[in-house]
């Protein structure tokens, strides 16, 4: 699967992303939580390990892999998502 994400779908996403964030005092996952999604986006089919300089990109929504799994407000973005945000 070689779908590209327009830059204005890619600043959309990770706009919606931030406010999400800041809403949830700025929360970082645990290294465990951190390490389980991780092991889902790289066993999705969506998942590009070639983006971002080889750190990974998820080709549904543009995002850096190992930048939005970090966040505990953000979510899969597959429906139904493989992982969601942690509260």
């Amino acid at each position: 699967m070689n779908k590209k994400i327009n830059l204005k779908s890619k600043v959309k996403s990770l706009a919606k992303d931030v406010i999400k964030w800041s809403k949830n005092d700025f929360g970082l996952t645990t290294d465990e939580q951190y390490q389980l999604r991780y092991n889902m986006c790289k066993a999705c089919e969506f998942w590009d390990p070639t983006g971002f300089n080889n750190t990974g990109a998820c080709l549904k929504c543009g995002c850096s892999t190992v930048v939005k799994i970090k966040l505990v407000s953000t979510e899969c973005p597959l429906i139904p998502p493989k992982w969601k945000a942690i509260t």
